[in-house]
């Protein structure tokens, strides 16, 4: 546990000191923040190693973002087991359970 305090402590370190010079201005509105925001988050994922692949965070997140859109292809589960419940007295009698 104490690993994971510290990965913590890291964590709120790093965005503080890479991202609260974009909180010290006045800003017009939410969006221009926003694009600040964008902009400085592209420049640190193109710049940051991601831990698990060793790639750079851009690159893992396009591949997770890769992975989410082929998983979107596929039915949600509640879709499929309503459906399936119907059946659910043949599996009981299947496996000799009462329903």
């Amino acid at each position: 546990m104490g690993s994971d305090k510290g990965k913590t402590e890291r964590a709120v370190w790093t965005a503080r000191v890479d991202f609260a010079d974009l909180f010290v201005h006045d800003w017009p509105d939410l969006p221009t923040l926003q694009a600040a925001l964008d902009e400085r988050s592209a420049e640190w994922h193109a710049t940051r190693r991601c831990p698990i692949t060793g790639s750079l965070i851009a690159e893992a997140f396009a591949q997770e973002q890769l992975a989410a859109t082929v998983l979107e292809r596929f039915p949600a589960p509640s879709t499929i087991a309503r459906p399936m419940a119907q059946y659910a007295h043949l599996l009981d009698a299947l496996v000799g359970e009462p329903s």
